[in-house]
Order: structure tokens, then sequence, then C-alpha cells
């Protein structure tokens, strides 16, 4: 946790966090279905602008990975993260680690408006408390406990989810 935020000089993403970890699934997702004939979009629920509307082939999997990389380097927070306009019989892939309960709550509703949900955690883990506060543990502990009731919850009401990827 101490380490979550922090990157190194030059890289836009601290290497194997949750933001790595989602950006480099995303892009060998996209591969796969792409790969399959499937067509395949890209939602950043943070920044909707940043996202890339759905298409087939190589040029649209270089897009992709090219838009993936603008989404890390403009990675942040989102108040109320919403999907908007999802194609009947379309499958959902939410990539997150999970740490709150607004994404959680948009997995369980959206597989409520009919459509199937993969959530895939990114959480990296294990889970290293900050040694520098004498808190650090009981936090990690915590949050880490929350996650597992969140990932519970969603995989109750129809959520794929997929763990330690």
């Amino acid at each position: 946790m101490a380490e979550w935020s922090s990157v190194r000089y030059g890289a836009a993403t601290r290497p194997d966090g949750s933001l790595d970890l989602a950006v480099r699934r995303a892009a060998s997702m996209a591969a796969g279905y792409l790969r399959q004939g499937d067509r395949v979009a890209l939602m950043d629920l943070g920044r909707p602008q940043l996202n890339v509307r759905s298409g087939v082939g190589r040029r649209h999997l270089m897009r992709i990975r090219t838009q993936l990389v603008v989404c890390a380097q403009a990675a942040g927070w989102a108040s109320k993260p919403a999907l908007r306009k999802l194609p009947h019989g379309c499958v959902v892939v939410l990539l997150s680690p999970f740490i709150d309960d607004d994404i959680a709550d948009l997995a369980v509703q959206t597989v409520k408006h009919g459509h199937m949900v993969l959530a895939v955690d990114t959480l990296p883990a294990p889970l290293e408390p900050d040694r520098e506060t004498p808190w650090g543990e009981v936090a990690a502990e915590l949050i880490a406990a929350e996650h597992r009731v969140r990932l519970r919850r969603m995989a109750r009401h129809g959520v794929r989810v997929v763990s330690g990827c």
C-alpha cells in the first residue's frame, strides 16, 4: 500500500501495480477477442472521452493499445462510474482492484440489466502494508477483508469474478 501510488521515474504506472495489471490484461483480452473476429470496444469509466468505439481487426487492436496507454497516463478515480449504451448481448469485462463499492455496484447493476459481466480483479497480491505508520498492517488487513466481501457479493449476484491471474 505504501508503494501503491508511487511510480518509477519515466514510467506512467508502477510495474505490477493494479493499473499496470489492468492495462496488460485489457490489451491481452482485446487481442484474443479480436483474433476470434469479435467486436471489441474500450470504455474508460473514469474518463468517458477516452473511450474507443467497437471495431475489429489488427488496426483496431493497435487503436485500443494506443488508447490504453493514454488511459493509463490519465488514470483517476470516478465518483460515479457508469456504463452507457451497451449493445444487447455484449460481454462486459471490468478490470479493477475493486477497492470501493461503486465499481462493485456497477458490476451488479450491469448483470441486472441482462449483460454477462466478467470482473477481473487487479488488486496486487499480497497487499503490502505501509511500514512507516503504526496502523499500516491493520489498514492492509481491513482493505483486504473489504475486498473479499465485495468479490463475494458480486459473485452472489451473478458477476463472474476472476482473481489472481
